[in-house]
């Protein structure tokens, strides 16, 4: 087993062992890298042991597919990367077996396809008409599809599946028309957020689109709509850029991931959907790819600027900053406080309301019963220090004094 000195060299050498030596696709190595961070965040895997892989795998365990899922990518780590399969041999894929499905009568899927915008209805008449695979129809580029003949042509293949042409019909030539005329994204993908509305369509379970109340049937909202709805009074949050694709929420200015995103949802479903609550609760993920791929989207979010600090109840401005506020220059001077908002990234606050007036008497208390009077000034700004991000050098501090002052807790 090759020997790490730091993690940043793991993850590159199992990143390009993964695409260079296996010669896997860009989503199965994704795939296999989520799962690498996600087990960084528990332990160090460079020192694990199985009963640290055990314990990792053990919050899967209610879910069969997930815990498969992250299974896959341990085996490829320790098994094929670090030489090391007796970390993950004793570990076996769970058996589960393949739930019943509803399959839409042909009235039911016209009322459903009416709900949907242009480009969900060419995704959705694509897949309908075409018999290509979902993968096949997510990752399709422009040039691989000849609009004049209705024939697709998909490049890729991977190691268990061949793709071959394909063809979809008239009524889908005419939804994909009406979408690429409308379009404004200028990447080379068919359907950009393709992966994430599939959650929707078809990984989610189909919803019934219709109710009955009183004696009246009337039509429900699609699962695209609620969530679209839900987007309007939650903000949501992916970068682009996160090799996780980890999503979060914002609350009272600070954002949360997706741990606590669920349980938000989750609570959703059971006010939205009813009795079918239970079973969305059951997987919420095929709406979190949906809110995903729509949350990517947003570039108005500023990467914790160093020139604040987020308190419960305000930002507090450290060091005078400029910022652009709707095409205008406005200046912030130190002392300010803005108000919170899902403008600036920040995953923790000081969890107290920040008071200028405050006397804070215990405080002052302790530290004249601790340090000297000549002391207390440097302390506080020591204190200070801890707070302050902008600093231009590398500050430490010693404590030297007598024994029983608490100074490694300092």
């Amino acid at each position: 087993m090759v020997q790490y000195r730091d993690r940043n060299a793991l993850i590159r050498d199992f990143k390009r062992f993964l695409e260079i030596d296996l010669q896997q696709k860009e989503k199965t190595v994704q795939n296999h890298m989520a799962v690498l961070y996600r087990l960084m965040r528990r332990c160090d895997p460079l020192t694990a042991t199985k009963e640290d892989l055990r314990d990792y795998l053990s919050q899967f365990k209610e879910s069969p597919k997930t815990y498969a899922w992250h299974l896959c990518g341990l085996k490829r780590l320790y098994r094929d990367f670090f030489k090391k399969p007796e970390l993950v041999d004793s570990f076996k894929f769970p058996k589960y077996l393949p739930r019943s499905k509803l399959i839409p009568s042909k009235k039911e899927l016209r009322e459903f396809s009416d709900h949907l915008s242009s480009e969900d209805l060419a995704l959705f008449l694509v897949l309908a008409s075409s018999g290509l695979r979902r993968s096949e129809v997510v990752t399709l580029k422009i040039n691989e599809v000849d609009f004049e003949r209705r024939m697709i042509m998909p490049s890729r293949t991977s190691s268990t599946k061949f793709s071959w042409v394909g063809f979809f019909n008239e009524e889908a030539r005419s939804a994909l028309k009406d979408f690429m005329a409308g379009r404004r994204d200028r990447r080379e993908s068919l359907f950009p957020y393709a992966r994430a509305k599939l959650g929707v369509i078809w990984g989610g379970g189909w919803c019934d689109l219709t109710a009955t109340v009183g004696e009246k049937a009337v039509v429900m909202r699609s699962d695209a709509e609620i969530l679209d709805e839900l987007m309007q009074r939650f903000v949501f949050y992916c970068s682009i850029d996160d090799p996780n694709q980890t999503l979060y929420i914002c609350e009272n200015g600070i954002w949360k991931e997706e741990s606590y995103v669920e349980g938000i949802l989750k609570a959703q479903f059971s006010e939205i959907y009813g009795d079918l609550g239970e079973v969305k609760k059951a997987n919420p993920h095929w709406a979190m790819d949906y809110i995903k791929g729509k949350a990517m989207s947003r570039n108005d979010i500023v990467k914790k600027p160093l020139e604040l600090v987020p308190f419960k109840n305000c930002f507090l401005v450290v060091k005078d900053f400029e910022e652009e506020i709707d095409g205008k220059s406005v200046h912030h001077k130190q002392g300010d406080t803005l108000q919170l908002s899902s403008k600036y990234f920040y995953e923790n606050s000081i969890p107290w309301e920040y008071d200028p007036n405050a006397k804070c008497q215990k405080f002052k208390k302790w530290l004249k019963g601790t340090v000297r009077k000549e002391d207390i000034r440097i302390i506080q700004e020591m204190m200070g220090y801890c707070l302050y991000t902008c600093y231009p050098e590398p500050v430490f501090f010693i404590l030297v004094g007598s024994g029983v002052t608490e100074k490694p807790y300092s």
